[in-house]
């Protein structure tokens, strides 16, 4: 496995809660910089599994680049991938990805985010409301 330096990291320091709205790429990556600071963060997914557009509608495509254009900069595709990568094979690398980096605990799955919505005053932030296994909030 090919090794790459860690990713920089700005500084959450005063960050305690954070929401992302989706499993895909963007959002695991995302999550795996926060985990990895020990912000608590939710991902909420709106479908069963993660994945984002590989798992919902690029299942019988692949990458249009080179592999090493569309890999993580620390989580190498496996050695023997082949270029352009087909959808599948990206959908179970970011699978393993979130487990080898312990996201996974971290997505509600089948929740629809209804609304967010900035708060003022002492307690600034967001309000993110959310609908999803017979829960909502």
């Amino acid at each position: 496995m090919r090794h790459r330096p860690a990713l920089s990291v700005a500084d959450v320091s005063e960050v305690r809660r954070v929401a992302i709205i989706g499993a895909g790429v963007a959002g695991l990556a995302t999550a795996r910089v926060l985990v990895q600071q020990g912000i608590d963060c939710t991902v909420f997914e709106r479908a069963a599994v993660l994945g984002g557009v590989w798992m919902d509608g690029y299942s019988n495509f692949g990458v249009q680049v080179p592999r090493e254009l569309y890999e993580f900069p620390d989580w190498p595709l496996p050695e023997g991938t082949p270029d352009f990568t087909p959808g599948p094979i990206i959908q179970k690398y970011l699978e393993n990805y979130a487990a080898h980096f312990a996201i996974t605990s971290h997505i509600r799955f089948n929740t629809d985010v209804t609304s967010v919505t900035e708060r003022d005053g002492p307690d600034s932030g967001w309000t993110v409301t959310w609908q999803g296994n017979g829960d909502a909030a």
